[in-house]
């Protein structure tokens, strides 16, 4: 699917509207803060190597419903890339580089249990995913097997690109810890998404993709 930042922005505003008017219509205080998460699972499938972020960062806001519930948005930043490479029969090495800023934005509804004093939570949501400003190089290194000091570097192409919009239902459970004002919040998330953010099957077996199953190690820093 190819993004338009027409589309990207209906997601945001989504995600505002539905927070602004959970907070309105409750009368409760808004939590703001940042979440950082560090992915759990492997970033890149097949034959290639991973050089994407392991972690995610942003700001996160959570409107208290009363009776336990809440509503929460995340903005979470992470930068992908990845470099593959193979040979020709005549020794001529090809390379791709690909790099692109990834954002997720999460909006979940989280219940706290009365049981154990609202301090555990589980979670479920779903995770609107949007990937661009990519950069993709390829190259080409030409040598002769006559003579192992000699190369030439052809650079073919340098062009953006765009991943597009994914979307990902999403399920997961913390802890909330801390005082009346401040709340740190440990969390694991379980993330699958519709579609590979990205993913190149060139034959014979040979194929990179990203993963449909992610999971997060999350941490979070809020005040009332």
């Amino acid at each position: 699917m190819k993004p338009t930042s027409t589309g990207l922005c209906r997601v945001n505003t989504r995600v505002a509207i539905l927070v602004l008017l959970a907070t309105k219509a409750c009368g409760q205080r808004l939590e703001i803060g940042v979440r950082g998460a560090a992915r759990l699972t492997s970033q890149l499938e097949g034959n290639g190597v991973s050089e994407s972020r392991p972690y995610l960062v942003g700001p996160v806001v959570q409107a208290n419903l009363g009776h336990g519930l809440a509503v929460e948005a995340d903005a979470l930043y992470s930068r992908f890339g990845y470099t593959t490479s193979s040979r020709d029969i005549v020794g001529d090495l090809y390379t791709s580089r690909d790099r692109a800023n990834s954002w997720q934005f999460p909006l979940l509804l989280k219940y706290r249990f009365r049981s154990v004093g609202q301090r555990l939570y589980v979670l479920v949501g779903w995770d609107p995913e949007h990937a661009t400003g990519t950069t993709r190089t390829n190259a080409l290194v030409v040598s002769n097997p006559y003579d192992p000091s000699y190369t030439i570097t052809y650079r073919q192409y340098s062009v953006d690109d765009n991943y597009g919009t994914n979307h990902g239902l999403v399920a997961g459970g913390g802890i909330e810890l801390g005082s009346r004002h401040f709340r740190v919040s440990p969390e694991f998330r379980y993330v699958r998404w519709k579609n590979c953010m990205f993913s190149i099957y060139q034959g014979q077996g040979s194929y990179l993709a990203v993963p449909q199953n992610e999971l997060q190690l999350l941490l979070g820093l809020t005040r009332r």
